[in-house]
């Protein structure tokens, strides 16, 4: 009988634990930043690879590959659970959220864009309570995008 961590067959390990533990036997490549365009298409094939030998089901496989995340591949990581409204989301402010961004765009230089692509980005980058009381408004900057969020955070606690 399958159960929910496993492809089924034996008694595949049930909980994360214990699949990080198989996991890490496996010594899987970290992966922080790309030096070609191929080497994110090799750590998704090696990880694929670890996963069909060890017969992870789907539940952990995205927890145990995102665990190998390391540098600008981790602050994209929690940007993006962010932006989801993901667990992250209650623990990081606007503002830390800002600088973060910010800090994010300063590694890309010109690849993060100009100032109104960056205001842009960075609205749709919010968490979606955030994002619908700023998307269709233009801002001048990312600050300004800043300075809006903390005025709705700070009416919503004072609502409270």
């Amino acid at each position: 009988m399958a159960n929910a961590g496993g492809a089924g067959g034996g008694n595949p390990p049930e909980t994360i634990h214990t699949w990080l533990e198989k996991f890490n036997k496996q010594k899987p490549r970290s992966f922080s930043t790309l030096s070609s365009p191929d080497d994110a298409e090799h750590w998704i094939a090696n990880m694929e690879k670890i996963f069909d030998v060890l017969g992870c089901g789907d539940i952990f496989k995205a927890r145990l590959a995102t665990y190998k995340f390391e540098g600008d591949a981790l602050n994209w990581w929690k940007a993006y659970k962010y932006a989801k409204g993901g667990d992250n989301a209650n623990e990081e402010t606007s503002t830390e959220f800002m600088k973060r961004f910010v800090r994010l765009a300063g590694f890309l230089g010109v690849k993060a864009g100009t100032k109104a692509e960056q205001e842009n980005k960075f609205k749709w980058a919010l968490h979606k309570d955030l994002q619908n009381g700023v998307v269709n408004l233009k801002f001048d900057d990312i600050a300004g995008v800043a300075n809006a969020i903390r005025n709705i955070e700070i009416t919503e606690e004072r609502a409270k």
